[in-house]
Parts: C-alpha cells; sequence; structure tokens
C-alpha cells in the first residue's frame, strides 16, 4: 500500500476525483451552505503519481457547474469534462470543457442554454459527436406528502432533457417523460453484448420507504394497484437507437430491462468495472433473500452472492439484529463486509468473498470499506466523517487520522 496525503498541497479541500494510469485528477472545493446550490468547485488539478508533481488546470474566471470523468475499463475511454455556468436574466448559458490529462490543458467543446429555473443537472457523454444534459426543477414537498410518500409526478426525476450534437450545433428534446421521470442517480455509457450502451437505473423511493408502503398494502391499508413509484429497474439501449429514437421524438423508449423488483422488495446499483454491473436485491416478505448480484456486462448473465445469518464467527453465530453489510466492487479490491458487533465495545469483521478478513477491532472506529494487499483494512466513521482508520491486521497496528479518504489500486489517498 501507496499512501499519498493532498492535506498540505493547497489551502482548500483536493477531492479526488478519479485515478487514469499514472495520474489523480483532483478537485479544488470550498465549503458552501445553504440556501447557497453552488458546486463549491474552484479550480482542478492533475497529480502525477510518479514525479510528486502537481499541474494545475487553468479554467478561468467562469464558476463550474459539474464534471464528469469516463474510465476505459467502463465507458471505454480515458476522459474527463467540465462544465460552467453563466446566470443571465432568463437563462443560463452553459459552457463545456474538456481536459487534456498529458498537457492538463483545457479546451472549448460546446456552448448551449436552458430556462434559468433548472437547479439539477446530470451530464453524460454518448459518443464523440452527442451529450446529454438532464435538468431538473427543484420543487419542495409539503408536510403531508413527504409523510405519506403522496409525491406528485413532477418531484421525480427530471424534468427536460436534451442530446447536444457538439459538432453541428444541432439539439434534440428527450419526450419519453416516463423515462426522465425514473432517472434518479445512476446513468452512464458502457459495453453490453459488445455493443456501446446507455444504462439507467430506474427508482422513485428509498428501501425504507417502499418497505412502509408495502406493509401498508398487505394489510390492505393501501390499494393494490401498482403505481409508477413501485418499481426499481436496470435498464438499458444501445447508443445509436437512444439517439435515433430521440430525434425521431419517440414517447416510449425502447429500453431493455435487466433486473426489475416490484413494490415488495428493492434493488440498489452498487457500481460497474471491465466485467460486471454489480447491484444489491432484496425482498420484504422473504427470508434469506438480500443478496448482491454481479450482471456479467458481455454474456448477461448473473452470478449471486447471498447476503444471510448462515455465516458463522468465531466468536458466536450472527445474530441479524447486530449485522451489518458493506462492500467495494468495482475496484481492483473487491470485498463484502460483514460487521458483527460482539460486545459493547468491539466489532468482528469477515470478509466473504475473498476470505482474506476476519478481525476484531474498538467498535467506535466504525466501518470496514475497503482492504488493500490483502493487510491494510481502511475503516471510515460515519460519525466522524473526516476520520478514516488504517488497521494492518498482520501487525495489529491501529492508526486513525483526521482525514478522508480515497483508495485507487493499491493507493490510499488521503485528504
Amino acid at each position: 500500500m501507496e499512501i499519498i496525503d493532498l492535506k498540505d498541497q493547497c489551502k482548500n479541500t483536493l477531492e479526488p476525483i478519479c485515478k487514469i494510469g499514472d495520474r489523480l485528477i483532483l478537485r479544488e472545493k470550498v465549503d458552501v451552505y445553504y440556501p447557497f446550490t453552488d458546486s463549491g468547485i474552484v479550480n482542478y488539478f492533475n497529480y502525477s503519481i510518479s514525479n510528486d508533481k502537481m499541474y494545475k488546470i487553468n479554467v478561468g474566471k467562469e464558476k463550474i457547474l459539474l464534471d464528469i470523468y469516463h474510465q476505459e475499463s467502463v465507458e471505454g475511454k480515458n476522459e474527463f469534462y467540465y462544465v460552467t455556468i453563466q446566470k443571465q436574466l432568463f437563462v443560463n448559458d452553459f459552457t463545456l470543457y474538456k481536459v487534456d490529462l498529458e498537457t492538463s490543458k483545457a479546451s472549448f467543446v460546446h456552448k448551449f442554454q436552458m430556462e434559468k429555473r433548472y437547479e439539477d443537472f446530470l451530464l453524460e457523454k454518448l459518443d464523440d459527436d452527442h451529450f446529454i444534459m438532464f435538468y431538473k426543477e427543484m420543487k419542495e414537498l409539503t408536510e403531508e406528502q413527504f409523510k405519506n410518500f403522496n409525491y406528485a409526478k413532477e418531484i421525480y426525476g427530471y424534468h427536460r432533457a436534451v442530446i447536444y450534437n457538439v459538432k453541428t450545433d444541432e439539439h434534440w428534446e428527450v419526450m419519453d417523460k416516463d423515462f426522465l421521470r425514473g432517472v434518479r442517480l445512476v446513468f452512464f455509457k458502457t459495453s453490453i453484448k459488445n455493443t456501446d450502451c446507455v444504462v439507467y437505473e430506474e427508482n422513485y423511493l428509498e428501501p425504507y420507504e417502499k418497505e412502509e408502503i408495502y406493509k401498508k398494502v398487505k394489510i390492505g391499508r393501501k390499494s393494490k394497484k401498482a403505481r409508477f413509484f413501485y418499481w426499481d429497474r436496470i435498464r438499458f439501449l444501445s447508443i445509436k437507437d437512444f439517439i435515433n429514437q430521440v430525434q425521431m421524438g419517440n414517447e416510449n423508449l425502447p429500453f431493455q430491462n435487466v433486473e426489475e423488483q416490484g413494490i415488495d422488495g428493492y434493488e440498489l446499483f452498487s457500481g460497474a468495472d471491465e466485467e460486471n454491473i454489480y447491484y444489491e436485491i432484496n425482498k420484504y416478505n422473504e427470508a434469506n433473500k438480500n443478496a448482491i448480484v454481479m450482471l456479467n456486462r458481455n454474456t448477461l448473465s448473473k452470478k449471486v452472492i447471498p447476503l444471510n445469518e448462515e455465516i458463522t464467527f468465531e466468536n458466536s453465530r450472527v445474530d441479524r439484529n447486530s449485522i451489518e453489510y458493506s462492500w467495494k466492487l468495482d475496484d481492483k479490491n473487491k470485498a463484502i463486509f460483514l460487521r458483527k458487533i460482539i460486545s459493547k465495545d468491539q466489532v468482528e469483521v469477515k470478509e466473504i468473498v475473498n476470505g482474506n478478513v476476519n478481525y476484531v477491532y474498538e467498535r467506535k472506529l466504525g466501518y470496514p470499506v475497503e482492504c488493500i494487499d490483502d493487510r491494510y483494512l481502511i475503516i471510515y466513521s460515519r460519525e466522524q466523517k473526516k476520520n478514516t482508520t488504517i488497521a494492518d491486521i498482520h501487525t495489529g497496528t491501529i492508526k486513525t487520522l483526521n482525514r478522508q479518504h480515497a483508495v485507487y489500486d493499491n493507493y490510499l489517498i488521503l485528504f
């Protein structure tokens, strides 16, 4: 394991975005507090690991809105883009830039406008010519709506999306409102069965919200008639068909489902790598149905890893009320951790994929998130969010640092 500490590299927070080859792409951020909605991003840096040098990416004086990065293992190319925003009286001007990862220079790609009322955005590159931008108008929920999950349709997903051809200056609006309503957090491009596709997760509610509704439906306090927000799905469509169908104004885009859960369970996306898409599934009314699914992107075959109480620890049988799973599956150090409270002050952790961790540590340190080199267990505190603990499971040495962290391959990045 190699440790890179970014704390003294900049007066503001440096936040790792990704590792591409020998380089780390970093955001320089300042704190932004409610009611302000700025991203807080003030600059970017390109850090060379091999020569320990930081290269500033000159972004000028425009206000940065968001950024996206693509990695060869998932999207097919290593690329980094960012978008700036200039607020006008009635519209916002957006400018898209691409960063050359070798020279650290930013180059202009495209400029576009949208009405000012939209405050939440999602950007994805479809191919070398086409990008898509999602727009959402933020709406307040009433207390009654919040308590009863009686959300109006416009609360969900995004309200508009536009595909932009950055070469010809043409653009086309997405007319499929059901698709827009279902996009929440996950929309990306990758290869499915050797075809470039867009993949998105359709979901509307948190698992606990769905479970509350399920219980009310089961006892007859709610109608059993299916509602659109009961569904969780992972869906895909070839990029070629997606662009063509949007250009034709199709109001029902022909996405295919690879996973679907209704009101009696949930699905949650967990990541993707060069071989698989990972997600969690569960059923509220069936025991031992919680699992991680590894969906092979080339064959669409599924490998299911159960998350149940049949695993035994050295000190006791697992009590479902005292255990918690956590996992990291989309990088080199794949792991699923089972954490069990064994006393008031201690927890026992077992890794159930590789079997390389069986370790006891103080409960107050937090939750396992990574294991590097089959030796260094990285522990994160949810209460003290800036604390990272490194536990050497071979020697028993434990060190807690007042830092946040990111892990790329065998590098632990502290910031």
